[in-house]
C-alpha cells in the first residue's frame, strides 16, 4: 500500500518528464487523478477532455455523467473509487479530428500508470476504452474480445463511458462489463 506523499511524487515526476514538453507548451493543463487510497475500484479513462482540462480533475464531462449514472446503477459509490487517466494531459487534437492521445504519448505514460495503481492499490481495476487498455495490456488493442473479463485477477476491459454520448443504443451491452466489475469488487472485498 502506497501514500499520497508517493502519489504526489509520481505525478510530479510526470509532470517534469520532457516526453509531455509538447503538450506544456500549449497550455495543457495536468490532470492528476482523485479519489482515496485503498479503493474497490480504480477507474482508468483515456485522457482528459476539454472540461477535464479546465478543471483539472478526471472525468467532470459528459463521459464522466455517463460514468457516475454507471457505477451508482451498480451499487458502487463514488467514495470506494479512484479515477485516473491514462495521459495525464489533454491530448491535441489528431487529423481525423479527435483529441485522442497518440502511441507515444501512451507508451511513456504505461510506467506511470502502472506505479500509480501500485500506489492506489485497489482490489479491481477498471480500463475503460482502447487506450486505457492497450497502456496496461500492450497485446491487447480494443474491448470486444475481453470485454468484463477479470484479467490477471485484477483488471477489467471496459466500455469508455462516452459510448453512451454517442451509441446510447448500446447501454446493455456497456452495462454489462460495469455489472461484473461490480460483482469482482464486491467478491474480494468480502474475501
Amino acid at each position: 500500500m502506497g501514500t499520497m506523499e508517493e502519489l504526489d511524487k509520481l505525478y510530479q515526476q510526470y509532470q517534469e518528464d520532457p516526453r509531455f514538453s509538447h503538450l506544456r507548451r500549449v497550455g495543457r493543463n495536468f490532470v492528476p487523478g482523485v479519489g482515496f487510497l485503498n479503493p474497490k475500484v480504480l477507474i482508468i479513462g483515456e485522457a482528459p477532455g476539454k472540461m477535464e482540462n479546465a478543471y483539472k480533475i478526471p472525468f467532470v464531462g459528459r463521459a464522466g455523467k455517463n460514468l457516475s449514472l454507471l457505477l451508482n446503477d451498480v451499487g458502487i459509490k463514488d467514495e470506494n473509487v479512484f479515477y485516473t487517466n491514462t495521459v495525464k494531459y489533454y491530448p491535441l487534437q489528431q487529423s481525423d479530428g479527435n483529441f485522442t492521445p497518440v502511441e507515444d504519448e501512451i507508451v511513456a505514460s504505461r510506467e506511470y500508470l502502472l506505479k500509480e495503481i501500485e500506489i492506489v492499490s485497489p482490489l479491481v481495476v477498471g480500463m475503460c476504452g482502447r487506450a486505457a487498455i492497450h497502456t496496461v495490456f500492450p497485446e491487447l488493442n480494443n474491448v470486444f474480445h475481453n470485454h468484463g473479463e477479470l484479467l490477471k485477477d485484477k483488471f477489467v476491459p471496459l466500455y469508455h463511458p462516452a459510448v453512451l454520448t454517442y451509441q446510447p443504443y448500446r447501454k446493455a451491452l456497456v452495462t454489462e462489463g460495469y455489472i461484473k466489475l461490480a460483482a469482482y469488487a464486491t467478491a474480494k472485498s468480502a474475501a
